[in-house]
């Protein structure tokens, strides 16, 4: 599995991106410049318009999915949390897929076999104690068997994100997954440097 993982406390700022009609990488990178960036959650293809509940920055958007998710706060901590909560940013799972280290799946009212049973390349979006993790996994899996994959490489919370050729996965030095699409969604991380001459956090 492609993954990355950042310590929550090199995390500067996380930003995500609910585009109508979709946004390139190649716009991402040139309006945007993330030190991390990976595809985000699922929408519809012939709307191009977000499906699964959302916030962004306030804005909501979707109906589909679980009314559970992960929220980001406006200093850029991640919880799991209700779709109602008051915090800016919310992405519902499709499904969700772990909390506190154990499974959990919830799909709200919107079940979908297609996204269950069915093996997909899949895009994860979670977090531990320390660390903050995106994966976007190397084989085909169901949601079943996923959920095992992921908690071998440190998840104790996390949700599925959209999957199949909307996968990207990248940091400024490596791109792991590249899509072709304009994804109507991204979820996008910068972390702060360290000046030279003062040895300084920026």
């Amino acid at each position: 599995m492609a993954q990355i993982h950042i310590l929550k406390s090199d995390i500067k700022s996380i930003k995500l991106l609910n585009v109508k009609g979709g946004i390139s990488i190649a716009d991402i990178r040139r309006l945007h410049d993330p030190d991390h960036v990976m595809n985000g959650w699922l929408y519809d293809t012939a709307t191009m318009q977000s499906i699964t509940y959302s916030k962004v920055d306030g804005v909501i958007s979707g109906a589909y999915f679980s009314k559970q998710g992960i929220a980001i706060d406006t200093d850029s901590r991640l919880s799991f949390t209700e779709f109602d909560t008051k915090q800016p940013n919310f992405i519902g799972g499709s499904p969700t897929l772990l909390l506190d280290g154990k499974q959990y799946i919830d799909y709200g009212m919107t079940k979908s076999d297609y996204l269950h049973k069915y093996k997909h390349r899949r895009a994860v979006l979670g977090y531990n104690r320390d660390k903050v993790i995106l994966t976007v996994t190397d084989g085909l899996y169901t949601i079943p068997e996923l959920i095992p994959a992921i908690q071998g490489i440190g998840y104790t919370t996390a949700i599925n994100l959209d999957g199949g050729g909307s996968c990207h996965l990248e940091s400024k030095n490596r791109i792991y997954y590249n899509t072709l699409r304009k994804n109507v969604s991204w979820i996008l991380f910068y972390t702060y440097k360290i000046c030279k001459e003062c040895g300084r956090r920026y």
